[in-house]
């Protein structure tokens, strides 16, 4: 019976300019004693540099995660990071094999980055970084290199929009995604911050709150009148008005609300 890849998901277990530790999730139609996740990832590239990409191959974790049998295992030994002037990219393919058959790949794009919220404002790989968000409600992807000339550095993406979310990793332009219902299935990218609801969200709080709890990266809510949680702390205003408020918890970490 064929199989093939439903899910996969890349996440750093460890970032450092010496290291990056990232585990790679794999969920399948079935699992059997033969179904083993195979690839690499190659990198980096930028538009902006002239790289020299090296290949870096999936590895068997020394114990499988429980719960998580095709979870592996990539090192980047001095890795380059992704920010809006360095827009550092690895790109690959995964692959899924039962036994000596090859059933299914998927072509993958990652970025190493950290993004931390604090009272103080945004760190980016450790380092702060002020947002020029652009005045534009919608954009495509044929812009984003307009407006990195222009200088901005942020921008709003409807959802969903794959070739615009191609097009800021590939450019360096940090999205903040607006998702119009709680049934959308967001993606991930290091280009993404963060996600901005909808101003009628509480209409249908509970479907809310079940989808932010599902995510792994902040979520905001535009400013309607309703009372300020405390220890809350805001990060954007600017060019986009008064209306646009992304929040951090009280712990200064990627944040999430309700």
């Amino acid at each position: 019976m064929p199989n093939r890849i439903v899910r996969l998901r890349l996440a750093p277990r460890r970032l450092s300019p010496v290291e990056a530790d990232l585990l790679v999730f794999g969920d399948t139609e079935f699992f059997s004693a033969d179904t083993d996740l195979r690839g690499r990832l190659l990198g980096p590239t930028s538009p902006y540099a002239t790289t020299i990409e090296v290949a870096y191959p999936l590895r068997k974790l020394p114990q499988p995660l429980p719960g998580f049998p095709l979870t592996r295992r990539i090192v980047i030994p001095e890795p380059s990071f992704w920010d809006p002037i360095s827009p550092f990219l690895y790109w690959g393919t995964v692959e899924l094999w039962e036994g000596e058959d090859l059933h299914d790949r998927v072509p993958v794009r990652y970025g190493l980055r950290s993004a931390v919220l604090r009272a103080d404002g945004l760190r980016w790989n450790g380092q702060r970084l002020s947002l020029r968000v652009a005045p534009d409600e919608e954009i495509d992807a044929d812009q984003v290199p307009n407006l990195k000339g222009r200088g901005f550095n942020a921008a709003f993406m409807n959802w969903p929009d794959p070739a615009l979310l191609e097009a800021a990793e590939r450019f360096g332009l940090i999205l903040i995604g607006k998702p119009t219902s709680p049934g959308d299935e967001p993606y991930e990218s290091p280009a993404l911050l963060g996600w901005l609801l909808p101003q009628d969200w509480r209409h249908h709080e509970s479907e809310w709150l079940d989808w932010v709890r599902r995510q792994h990266l902040p979520v905001g809510h535009c400013f309607d009148g309703q009372p300020i949680p405390e220890g809350v702390s805001f990060l954007i205003g600017g060019p986009v008005g008064p209306w646009l408020r992304l929040l951090a918890d009280e712990n200064g970490e990627l944040g999430r609300i309700g």
